[in-house]
């Protein structure tokens, strides 16, 4: 936790001091307390402990906790509006000597505690943790007249906690109420104790996940129940399989586990989600459903109807992911909030930019709210790349969020690893710390949309970097210009960051990002206080170790960059295109450089690819070394099924370098070939034939 100099906190204050004001510390010793009612719901005895807890430390006077206040108190109330309400709103007011917090629920009262403590007394929660903590120190505090409403812009404001046991991170999780954010996932099988917590602090919760299988014994005595997928009723898959939809026995057993969800403690949704793999049903009941997207509406309709008997109130969130992502034909299920996995729009660009690639997806969001779908979006951002790498978000973070507002959708949920995760990583290869700024930005503009992104990188470098902040600043959006700058876009997530990073570090940005870093360090030395001068030195040397990392890359790639280019020679002989045949207009085209992995190493099993063309044609000749022993993987049989899962070739073709689109090939060892086209980004129409061969 870190404290704020002095004159923050006096620009933060409402007012001057004035007679009229109401005290709540004056030079350091307490001047009200702190009311709360003894049989009040638990989030607003945990919302007083927190302002207790801030306000002590901001100021060393402890404020006690009391059921009552006498009329001549000064006194912090803590409690919901009595007569409820829908929706959600917050309420910071000030009636004489009190000063009201409230909110419609006692959850959304927490959030009036931290709002206030944030907008009125200058708090920040910059990352999880007590570094992350920034409170201003001041002997007194005081307020004056206020009367704030507030609804936040985005209902359903979340992070999607991976990679962690029951997705529960203590400090990430603490972090996310704190920023406004009220909605965290479950499964049947998290603790009891995970589960109180959250409540205690007044977070709604989902029972979430790719949850919608059945017990492998189960499959084994009824292979029916399984997807039909290639001709077979796959159930020893590397993951659960997809279940077959049509098949009334899978709706009513579907629905006797939702059901068992709703008995958990604390469930304010059940989120199903398909298993996470593409393997769907292709029998002819399934078919007759329509495609995926329709089928896993229909399915959802029977699934709710059989339940609705015993939970009538119940509210059903999902995904539209994969093969489900696409607008439905039918009728919608009454779902509360339908995911939409945005992992086929781009990270480079803001929705106000000229991009080919954010246009058609979020044309294909908006014809499923033409369908009555309530939308929502999930994120893939924060896991673009496979490495740990720092991104200049807040542009993104604040558009997207804006666009959501303005076009009525009602959740935002992006996917990430928590804070401090992994452990055995140094900060700058985590991938929270990493990109500490974009997350909080993601948090603020959940919340409030309609602050800019110079509201946020402002807020975030004043508080962290004092002095320095002016050079940081710049530093931040320097790389961000840079980054949406850069040629192309990048779609999906998990990317390898070398085949994304041509164009964004140039020796000119090196240059300029290592001179305003120089002019950050001479700032801070002008921080009188040497343990808040050595903070703001250790924040801008880790800085500067994440814009390392992308200067590493860049030189690596500068001094590698004629090895990737491989050359296809014209021939006059028409060449037989068998790999088998090794006939001498093949010994004649140069041999494409080796495959690489991640990391730069020559992998051991060697794709040998050679090239020619003619007027007719390009041709391509693969040879495939298989060294491990394992069976090649060959399943898919039909053209367009999804090939590229299998042992196969893929080839990526963007014919003219100044558009983003392309065409995706693949073929496998059966002969089986995938063929689409996209116009940018994932956006891909199968439907798309090319002649080739």
């Amino acid at each position: 936790m870190r404290y704020l100099p002095w004159l923050v906190v006096v620009l933060c204050l409402v007012g001057t001091l004035t007679a009229a004001e109401l005290e709540l510390v004056k030079d350091g010793k307490p001047k009200a307390i702190i009311v709360v009612a003894e049989d009040a719901p638990l989030p607003e005895h945990f919302a007083a402990k927190e302002l207790q807890r801030a306000i002590k430390l901001m100021s060393g006077a402890e404020l006690a906790v009391r059921p009552t206040a006498s009329d001549d108190e000064n006194a912090v109330v803590i409690a919901h509006r009595a007569d409820g309400g829908s929706g959600e709103k917050i309420r910071v007011k000030r009636e004489g000597n009190k000063l009201i917090l409230q909110g419609l629920t006692p959850g959304q009262t927490v959030h009036a505690t931290y709002e206030f403590l944030r907008r009125f007394l200058g708090a920040r929660w910059l990352w999880p943790g007590e570094s992350g903590e920034f409170l201003p120190r001041q002997s007194t505090i005081s307020v004056g007249e206020i009367d704030f409403e507030y609804v936040p812009s985005i209902p359903y404001r979340s992070m999607a906690i991976t990679s962690v046991p029951h997705g529960y991170s203590v400090d990430t999780d603490l972090w996310m109420v704190r920023n406004g954010m009220n909605l965290q996932s479950i499964g049947p099988k998290t603790p009891e104790k995970i589960i109180r917590e959250r409540k205690e602090r007044g977070t709604l919760l989902r029972v979430a996940g790719h949850n919608v299988k059945l017990p492998k014994e189960v499959l084994e005595e009824h292979p029916e129940y399984a997807a039909l997928f290639g001709g077979k009723r796959r159930i020893d898959t590397r993951m659960p399989p997809q279940l077959c939809w049509s098949n009334p026995d899978v709706v009513d057993l579907i629905a006797e586990e939702i059901g068992k969800w709703w008995e958990l403690p604390g469930v304010d949704f059940v989120a199903p989600y398909s298993s996470d793999n593409t393997h769907f049903c292709e029998c002819e009941g399934c078919v007759a459903m329509g495609d995926v997207s329709t089928r896993w509406q229909k399915f959802s309709i029977q699934v709710m109807e059989k339940l609705k008997g015993r939970y009538p109130d119940a509210k059903y969130m999902t995904l539209a992911y994969q093969a489900y992502r696409s607008v439905p034909k039918g009728p919608i299920a009454p779902y509360v909030n339908n995911g939409y996995c945005l992992y086929n729009g781009c990270y480079r660009h803001t929705y106000n930019d000229n991009c080919d690639a954010n246009p058609l997806a979020l044309k294909e969001l908006k014809e499923w709210q033409k369908q009555g779908a309530q939308m929502g979006i999930r994120g893939y951002e924060m896991i673009m790349f496979r490495e740990a790498m720092f991104v200049p978000l807040v542009g993104f973070m604040v558009d997207q969020a804006k666009w959501a507002k303005e076009n009525h959708l009602v959740s935002i949920m992006t996917e990430s690893p928590p804070y401090g995760y992994p452990k055995d990583k140094a900060l700058e290869e985590q991938r929270w710390a990493s990109n500490r700024i974009s997350y909080y930005a993601t948090a603020r503009a959940m919340w409030d949309a309609s602050l800019t992104s110079d509201d946020i990188i402002d807020d975030w470098y004043n508080t962290v970097f004092g002095p320095a902040s002016v050079a940081m600043a710049e530093y931040y959006r320097v790389m961000e210009k840079a980054w949406r700058a850069t040629p192309g876009h990048i779609t999906y997530f998990l990317n390898p960051v070398a085949s994304y990073s041509d164009g964004f570090i140039t020796a000119q940005l090196v240059e300029t990002v290592e001179a305003l870093f120089a002019k950050a360090r001479k700032a801070a030395e002008t921080v009188g206080d040497l343990s808040e001068r050595a903070r703001i030195e250790k924040e801008i040397a880790f800085e500067q170790r994440l814009f390392e990392r992308w200067k590493r890359l860049y030189q690596i790639q500068l001094s590698r960059q004629d090895r990737m280019v491989a050359w296809a020679i014209r021939t006059t002989e028409r060449p037989n295109i068998k790999a088998d045949e090794d006939e001498a207009v093949w010994q004649k085209a140069p041999l494409f450089p080796p495959f690489e992995d991640k990391d730069g190493a020559i992998v051991k099993e060697q794709t040998e690819v050679r090239a020619l063309w003619d007027e007719e044609a390009l041709y391509l000749r693969f040879v495939c070394h298989h060294l491990s022993g394992t069976p090649i993987k060959a399943l898919f049989t039909n053209r367009d099924e999804a090939v590229f899962g299998d042992d196969a070739i893929e080839i990526f073709f963007n014919p003219d370098p100044a558009s983003p689109a392309y065409v995706h090939l693949a073929i496998n060892s059966l002969g089986t070939i995938w063929d689409a086209r996209s116009e940018a980004g994932m956006n891909l129409d199968k439907k798309w034939n090319g002649d080739w061969q």
